[in-house]
């Protein structure tokens, strides 16, 4: 064992003299390796490791084989280490204790292989170590301390090999790559001295790879048209182009030339070439003012069918929260002629060089007709909680047998503010009153009848029908209104029909076929008599008027008297002044064309029979129903 610690020991200062030639061409890095090498290889087994395990022959072999391959390096053309056989020897060691040292001799041979540039130093070395008494013996015949060395583990590891090999290729290939990329940029510097980077854009004119002397020359030449975007609200919208306003750009040569050719612009050339670039260069522009307001008047904005006028906020009913609330302004469709111009002259100050079109949004710069009272103003928000109170009024009329409601929706409408005073304008309310009476009434309106023989025949109506008072129902509707009422009711009528309804004879009527000299009496739809009479006639000229008519009331034994006549009767039952139905005890014939010699005086003449039942089945405002 001794004499394999005193191997070991002559090993690690062969290095270390080895190392002293190399140190001054080292790097720092390699230095340390040497320093961590050198630690390795004197470390010596301690004595507990001694007397453990036995260096086996085959171990010995491989860390000799190792130094063979160092050796090599240094001694250069001096040959390959011999060594010769040794005898088996036997130590007694453990197994733990060859692999320490074997280990630390593979780590020390990986290491010294990353040294670049170890075998040309060492070539030229005639000064190897010689031996003397226990030291190594020089290398002679690729033997070394007698032992065999395999020559498999002459060869390094193919991996370091390719690492090694690649990295100097590598770095010149990555240097000559970079040397060419920074050519290629200085160039392109120099070149877009001269023509713009692809992909450049002044305005909406592209102008990539072309030179800058011909951009600005073709700007110069030509009149760019472009076109004016007028952009209204509901998607109305107008073009006015350049060419009818007469436009004339200006341009400045000199700022087209030098666009993007400061220094920071130039050394940014490679992002615009893919990312592209658009200058943005101020151009004068001088236009005719008058073309411009003509085409301003004649745009589609202007057109009578798209124009809505701005309309104010206003109090009106709320159908969801069932009361009055704040109407919104609309603001309309109708531009200010004035401040559109004025929107369109400064946008055209704005223009750039190159620029296809100008947009002028009108509702950003204003140029509408606005309304004069909006949502937020204090007397609107102030007249609403007074209409609050009005609004809570409801009238349902039964008007005519038709209902009609008088509700908040309603009296909104009718509603006047003045200085935030809140009030009920009365021409409106008597509007409403006059307007549905209208509908309503019948009174001395025409009437499609039907006789009983089947004819259709257009009567008109004689002071008969439903007829509102329509002054007293105003007068009515406002106090109602105004005290907050939530009634039913009916208008105040001045007439009234038998029934209600545009049908307001009904079903129960007396009908007079003058020319036929014939009366039907129908109650509830059913005929319940019919007779004879005797009418006004020619003798005198004292025709019975047709019509419909409404009894005036009834009575019994009254004196009829006229001109030249006073006579009594026992049924009487006027319905047009003076003009009535009643018996005539003196007559024994009745119908026919009696009316036509010795006719009455205008009276509808009955049999007295007759006369009692009529009398009896009618009353005030029974309808009367007469015809020739």
């Amino acid at each position: 064992m001794e004499k394999l610690n005193d191997t070991f020991s002559q090993i690690a200062e062969s290095i270390k003299g080895e190392a002293a030639l190399r140190s001054q061409e080292l790097s720092e890095a390699e230095k340390r390796v040497l320093m961590e090498d050198e630690a390795i290889i004197s470390k010596e087994p301690s004595l507990e490791e001694q007397n453990t395990g036995t260096l086996h022959k085959e171990e010995i072999n491989e860390a000799v084989s190792v130094l063979a391959v160092v050796s090599d390096g240094t001694a250069g053309d001096a040959g390959r280490i011999e060594t010769q056989k040794t005898d088996e020897v036997s130590v007694k060691k453990e197994e733990d204790n060859s692999a320490i040292i074997v280990d630390n001799i593979e780590n020390y041979r990986h290491k010294m292989a990353l040294i670049n540039g170890l075998d040309d130093a060492r070539s030229s070395a005639g000064d190897n170590p010689t031996t003397d008494g226990d030291s190594l013996p020089p290398p002679t015949d690729g033997k070394l301390l007698g032992m065999v060395v395999d020559e498999s583990v002459m060869e390094m590891p193919a991996e370091t090999i390719k690492k090694k090999g690649l990295k100097g290729p590598l770095v010149k290939f990555g240097t000559a790559f970079i040397a060419f990329i920074l050519l290629i940029y200085v160039l392109g510097i120099m070149l877009f001295c001269i023509i713009f980077p692809p992909c450049t854009y002044i305005g909406d004119i592209e102008c990539g790879l072309k030179s800058r002397s011909s951009v600005a020359e073709e700007f110069a030449a030509n009149q760019y048209e472009f076109e004016i975007f007028l952009q209204g609200r509901e998607n109305c919208n107008a073009i006015i182009m350049s060419k009818d306003i007469d436009a004339v750009s200006d341009y400045d040569t000199g700022v087209i030339k030098n666009a993007g050719r400061n220094a920071l612009q130039l050394m940014m050339w490679p992002v615009y070439a893919v990312k592209g670039h658009t200058y943005l260069l101020p151009v004068n522009i001088s236009y005719s003012s008058e073309k411009l307001q003509a085409s301003i008047s004649e745009s589609d904005l202007m057109a009578s069918d798209k124009k809505r006028q701005p309309t104010d906020a206003y109090l009106g009913y709320d159908e969801v929260s069932g009361s009055i609330e704040i109407i919104p302004e609309d603001g309309g469709t109708t531009p200010d002629e004035e401040k559109l111009f004025n929107a369109i002259s400064y946008e055209l100050t704005t223009v750039n060089a190159g620029q296809a079109q100008v947009i002028v949004n009108l509702d950003e710069q204003n140029c509408y007709l606005e309304p004069k009272v909006f949502s937020d103003d204090e007397e609107l928000l102030e007249a609403k909680e007074e209409a609050a109170y009005l609004s809570r009024a409801s009238i349902t009329y039964d008007w005519n047998g038709s209902e009609v409601v008088v509700d908040g929706r309603q009296i909104s409408e009718w509603l006047k503010i003045d200085n935030s005073k809140v009030s009920l304008d009365q021409e409106k309310v008597a509007e409403f009153v006059e307007e549905t009476a209208a509908v309503y009434d019948t009174y001395n309106m025409p009437y499609l009848f039907t006789t009983t023989d089947g004819r259709q025949i257009e009567i008109e109506r004689h002071g008969y029908g439903w007829k509102t008072d329509t002054e007293a129902e105003t007068a009515a509707l406002i106090e109602n209104i105004e005290k907050g009422e939530v009634i039913n009711k009916e208008p105040v009528y001045s007439y009234t029909g038998y029934v209600k309804g545009s049908n307001d004879i009904g079903e129960s009527y007396v009908e007079i076929d003058l020319t036929a000299q014939h009366l039907y009496l129908y109650v509830e739809g059913q005929l319940e008599l019919e007779t004879n009479l005797v009418s006004g006639g020619p003798p005198n000229g004292d025709y019975t008027p047709d019509g419909i008519y409404g009894i005036t009331y009834k009575t019994t034994n009254a004196i009829l008297r006229g001109p030249g006549y006073e006579t009594p009767v026992s049924y009487w039952m006027p319905y047009n002044g003076s003009i009535g139905m009643h018996d005539a005890s003196w007559r024994s014939e009745f119908g026919e064309e009696i009316y036509k010699t010795s006719g009455s005086h205008g009276c509808v003449n009955l049999p007295p029979q007759a006369a009692a039942t009529i009398y009896g089945y009618v009353c005030t405002n029974f309808p009367v129903v007469s015809y020739w």
